[in-house]
C-alpha cells in the first residue's frame, strides 16, 4: 500500500523531470572552453571558460574608448556563438551585447554598414524570454515593449551596475572633453 501511494506520489515528479531533460536547451551555465591550457602561465593568463572569457572582455568594454570597446563587444559576441555555449547563455550574452552595440552606435554616431544592432537586441531578447516559463501572450507583451529607447535603458542600467553607476569610459570622454572647453567655444 506504501509503495501504490509513492508510486502515484512521485509519478508528476518524474514526469516533470524527464521533461525538464528533454526540453535541456535552456540550461543557465556556461560549459568549459575545450581547449586546456599547456603551460602554468597561460593558466593564470587565460581564461578557461566562457564566463570569465566574456567577463574579461566586458571589463574591457567598460574600461576602454569606444573603439575598443566596439571591438570588446564584438569579441563577446563572437565567444556567445560558440556550439558549447547553452542556449539561454547564448540568447542572454547575445541580446546585451547587441544592445550595448545599438548604444555605442548612437551615442557615437558610427554606425557599421547594414547595422541592425536593434533588430538584432530584440531577436535574441526574444529567444532569451522563450527560455522562461511565460504565456506566449506575455513574451509577445516583453518583446513588444522592447523599443530602441528601452532597450538603451536597460544596456546602460546593466553597466552602471559594474561601475560604480557611471557608465561605460567611452561615455565619460564626451562629457570631459566638452567641459574642458572655454566657455565661448560651447556656445
Amino acid at each position: 500500500m506504501l509503495t501504490a501511494c509513492i508510486r502515484i506520489n512521485l509519478r508528476p515528479i518524474l514526469i516533470s523531470m524527464m521533461t525538464l531533460f528533454a526540453l535541456g536547451g535552456c540550461d543557465k551555465r556556461a560549459t568549459k572552453a575545450s581547449s586546456t591550457p599547456t603551460s602554468s602561465s597561460a593558466a593564470v593568463n587565460e581564461p578557461t571558460s566562457i564566463e570569465e572569457e566574456s567577463d574579461r572582455l566586458y571589463r574591457i568594454y567598460l574600461r576602454s574608448d569606444a573603439d575598443k570597446a566596439r571591438q570588446s563587444i564584438l569579441q563577446i559576441i563572437e565567444i556567445s556563438k560558440r556550439p558549447e555555449v547553452g542556449v539561454r547563455v547564448r540568447a542572454h550574452n547575445l541580446w546585451l551585447a547587441y544592445a550595448r552595440l545599438y548604444l555605442l552606435s548612437n551615442e557615437t554616431g558610427v554606425k557599421q554598414e547594414e547595422s541592425n544592432e536593434l533588430s538584432l537586441a530584440v531577436y535574441w531578447y526574444r529567444r532569451e524570454l522563450d527560455c522562461e516559463p511565460l504565456t506566449p501572450q506575455e513574451v509577445h507583451r516583453r518583446v513588444e515593449s522592447m523599443t530602441g529607447e528601452r532597450i538603451a535603458e536597460i544596456a546602460q542600467e546593466w553597466d552602471k551596475r559594474f561601475t560604480s553607476n557611471r557608465g561605460p569610459n567611452y561615455r565619460l570622454k564626451k562629457p570631459l572633453e566638452n567641459a574642458s572647453r572655454p566657455s565661448s567655444a560651447r556656445e
